[in-house]
Parts: C-alpha cells; sequence; structure tokens
C-alpha cells in the first residue's frame, strides 16, 4: 500500500499511513479526554443526587477530591498502557485508508490487527480472571475490531490539524481520525469538507 494517496480503477482513493505514536500525541491525547469525559459522567450523577438529597457542600467536595484521586491513577495507568501498546506496535501506529464519495473506512494492516486481537484476548481473559464486565467487553470489541467506517452524510464536525497529519472526524457515536502526509493533505482534507454537507469544519 503507497503511503501517497491514489486513486484505483473503481474510483476509490487509497493509501497508508505510519503514525509515530511517542512523537505524534494526537492518538493519547484522544484516550486521554474519552477517560475524562467518562469519568465526569460518572462524577457528575451522585453530585446532582447529593445537591438534591440536601448533602452538604463539604462533603460533595470531599467526595470530588476522592474521584480527583481516581482520575490522576486512571491517567498514570493509561500512559503506561499507551506506553506498552507502542512497544508491542514497534512504536507506530499503522493505518490504511480507502475512501469514495460516501464515506471513508479506516483499517488497521493485517500485523497490527492480529496484535491488536491478542491485546483484546489477554484483557478479556484477565477481565474474567478479575469478574470485570467491563474489561471482558473492552477485550471482546478489540478482538472483533478491524476496520472502521464514518459515513460522510453523518458526520456533524470536522477539524484539520496539519501540523499533526490528522483530520478529525465527528459524529453522533462515531469518531475517528484520518492521517494523512504532508504531500496530500490539502486534498484530503478539502475533499471531507466537501463531502459533508452537514459538518462545521475546522482547518488549521
Amino acid at each position: 500500500m503507497e503511503n501517497r494517496v491514489t486513486r484505483s480503477q473503481d474510483g476509490k482513493y487509497r493509501w497508508a499511513y505510519e503514525v509515530p505514536m511517542m512523537k505524534n500525541l494526537t492518538i493519547f491525547w484522544t484516550v486521554i479526554k474519552v477517560l475524562f469525559i467518562s469519568l465526569l459522567i460518572v462524577i457528575l450523577i451522585p453530585v446532582i443526587a447529593d445537591l438534591f438529597d440536601g448533602v452538604p457542600f463539604i462533603v460533595i467536595l470531599r467526595n470530588l477530591r476522592v474521584f480527583g484521586y481516581v482520575f490522576l491513577a486512571l491517567a498514570v495507568i493509561a500512559v503506561f498502557s499507551y506506553w506498552l501498546v507502542s512497544w508491542i506496535y514497534g512504536g507506530s501506529y499503522k493505518a490504511v485508508y480507502e475512501m469514495d464519495e460516501d464515506g471513508i473506512t479506516t483499517s488497521q494492516t493485517k500485523e497490527q490487527s492480529d496484535k491488536a486481537k491478542a491485546i483484546g484476548a489477554i484483557t478479556a481473559v484477565a477481565g474474567l480472571a478479575a469478574r470485570s464486565h467491563g474489561a471482558v467487553s473492552a477485550g471482546v470489541n478489540s478482538m472483533n475490531s478491524g476496520s472502521f467506517y464514518s459515513r460522510f452524510s453523518k458526520v456533524r464536525t470536522v477539524k484539520a490539524d496539519r501540523g499533526n497529519n490528522v483530520i478529525k472526524m465527528n459524529a453522533p457515536f462515531n469518531y475517528n481520525q484520518i492521517y494523512v502526509c504532508d504531500e496530500d493533505f490539502d486534498f484530503v482534507a478539502g475533499f471531507i469538507a466537501e463531502h459533508c454537507p452537514n459538518a462545521t469544519t475546522s482547518m488549521k
């Protein structure tokens, strides 16, 4: 697969990109962002319930401090996990893309897909041992993941970040990061923006 964007006889554009995971941290910050939002949702539910129940504000603050410690612990685990996955992947995330008028498919190379499935299997087994349904679910999902499709008509925001060679596409229950080399960045970003009629776009 060529790193440059090429158009095949079927009219689809295809290319590959290798993300240096320790230099380009967009994947890491996405993980931290998801972690933070998930924890924030978990925090807000009991806080709102405590407010309605008339729990003293000082008690609520004390509980929030506990959640802060939990977030720091999870952040440390996330940093270590990111480093471990980067090491397993040989320092880079390798993605393959296929794009047409309707949408774009992101896939891992077969080598990394096999490694991802192995990591998912280990996670699932560890989850069973710890009786953690969340870990089991995450592991099974990792084992089943091989490609990810974003339909342009459903995309709501497109953010192009030239400095990190990434185009972020956000749709309801669908988030995708498209990596492309410098030479083809403007073309791919423009193509995506043009074919996402319902999206607001941001280019930098």
